[in-house]
């Protein structure tokens, strides 16, 4: 697979960088693409680029907000940020990106003070305790890069001459980078530049930082107040069905199906909430039903179409909610009727999405269930017991009668200061066969914020907690699911065009 790079850089230095980097013939298979303000950035989320470098100077956003949002909305990626000269300013801007995880920041003028200049830090991670000298104002002690095993670029033997900020002394054994990385290794060589201007034009890297632009603040679509229950008919195609699921409890599997459908319905698509978590129902809470009957009535035979609309509950405009037992039994349904009222649901809803149990695949009530969704959302987090815990998931979905191209991760808890949601990503896909395309592959569609305690306070208030932030990867989640029903997901109102790029980027000539 062809490395994929994104520079966002002020207007006068991204194509710069960009053919600087391809001049050196260091990257002859990689695919570079620039962008100039944050907010075209942030438009690369949903293409998942393996590198994303992005300078001090970058407008269109406020320094601290930037790197709030960048392991967010590229928690898959290999973040490298290009910080300047290192006065007051570049270490504040070095102690604001350490605060938040991101450590693999290249300091000084481009290409960057020698060991970790940007060639050495586009394929490989910087250590916490070199940025720790810098940022206290600490001389860094430079142990030769021979003696440290670490990778210092060299240019192919038959690679043209480049400036001499760009040539570094060859190793006399393989390099060792600080932390593995999954790119693919270079060589061979790309065309001849000129070597005379790199110093000059980059050397603005040293200088103060341009004027950023303020965002204005995303507004959410207000709610709307229980009405009377009323479907919404479909007629021709059936409808996209969606499942949460995780293999235990307390990793907010039930916040990812309440702020999924609370965002599309919000967005104008009529959806149908379903709690399939029989023993412990929570849907119905989050949005304080009370009186109204549940899933129980349409168990031991009774299901009928009829009846089924009628336990439909309106809880806001476009969103209805199916709830789990309302008495606190488990019912007894017999084999198909679960399926059968998918079905139903199916029939007069664009989406449904049915928030299941920890540990489904004990729940005889789901078998028949999961062959029918269109989308598994696997909810995990990065607690190292997870890792053993996720890697035995994907056999749990296949069992289920889910493929894996069928399957997305959702990323709860997660902290840019723990590990790439790559290394997730990899514990969860080792439970696959060997012989599945990596394209089929499930991978990272969204992350939830460590700050969860938020979401957990909110939620007792019957509130969502993201969906006013018209960068917010639900919006990129529930716009796909829009997007397969046949729908245009409308975000809050503020930013427009700036997130969702369906058509995908501009492919490489």
């Amino acid at each position: 697979m062809v490395p994929f790079c994104v520079i966002a850089a002020e207007k006068e230095s991204a194509d710069l960088i960009r053919q600087n980097l391809i001049k050196t013939g260091l990257y002859p298979d990689w695919e570079f693409q620039v962008c100039t303000s944050a907010k075209d950035l942030y438009a690369f989320s949903p293409d998942r680029p393996d590198v994303v470098v992005v300078s001090r100077f970058l407008p269109g956003e406020d320094t601290r907000v930037l790197l709030q949002r960048l392991p967010l909305l590229f928690p898959a990626s290999h973040i490298v940020l290009l910080a300047g000269n290192m006065d007051e300013k570049g270490k504040a801007f070095v102690r604001a990106a350490k605060q938040v995880g991101l450590n693999n920041i290249v300091t000084g003028k481009l290409p960057g003070d020698r060991p970790y200049n940007i060639l050495a830090a586009l394929k490989y991670a910087r250590e916490d305790d070199e940025l720790s000298a810098l940022v206290s104002g600490e001389e860094e002690t430079v142990t030769p890069a021979e003696e440290k095993g670490e990778y210092v670029p060299e240019p192919p033997e038959a690679a043209p001459l480049v400036d001499a900020a760009y040539k570094e002394p060859p190793l006399s054994h393989s390099p060792q980078p600080a932390r593995p990385q999954s790119f693919s290794p270079v060589g061979g060589q790309e065309s001849r530049r000129d070597a005379d201007y790199l110093d000059e034009l980059l050397g603005r890297y040293a200088g103060s930082p341009g004027q950023a632009l303020e965002r204005p603040t995303a507004r959410a679509f207000p709610a709307k107040p229980v009405q009377e229950v009323r479907v919404y008919p479909r007629t021709g195609e059936r409808g996209v069905f969606v499942l949460t699921a995780a293999n235990k409890g307390g990793v907010g599997k039930t916040t990812v199906a309440v702020t999924l459908a609370v965002a599309l319905a919000r967005a104008g698509v009529p959806v149908a909430l379903w709690d399939l978590d029989f023993g412990a129902p929570d849907v119905a809470s989050f949005f304080d039903l009370s009186g109204v009957a549940g899933i129980e009535a349409l168990a031991k035979g009774s299901f009928r179409p009829e009846m089924a609309g009628g336990l439909l509950v309106k809880a806001g405009e476009n969103l209805y909610v199916l709830p789990g037992p309302m008495d606190r039994t488990v019912p007894a349904f017999e084999p198909g009727e679960i399926g059968a009222i998918a079905q139903h649901l199916l029939s007069r809803f664009p989406v449904v999405l049915g928030d299941t149990p920890p540990e489904f695949w004990t729940k005889p009530w789901l078998e028949g269930v999961f062959p029918l969704a269109d989308k598994v959302l696997a909810v995990v987090d990065q607690s190292k017991l997870s890792e053993q815990e996720t890697a035995a998931y994907a056999p749990c979905l296949l069992a289920m009668g889910v493929t894996p191209e069928k399957i997305s991760i959702v990323l709860n808890r997660f902290s840019s200061k723990l590990h790439n949601a790559k290394l997730v990503e990899k514990h969860f896909c080792s439970g696959f066969k060997k012989d599945i395309p990596a394209k089929m592959l499930p991978k990272v569609a969204a992350v939830i914020p460590e700050e969860w305690e938020a979401y957990v306070q909110r939620g007792y208030k019957g509130e969502v907690v993201g969906l006013d932030d018209a960068y917010s990867q639900w919006h990129a989640l529930a716009g796909e699911i829009a997007t397969a029903a046949g729908y245009t997901y409308r975000k809050p109102e503020g930013e427009k065009k700036a997130f969702f790029r369906f058509f995908g980027r501009k492919k490489k000539k």
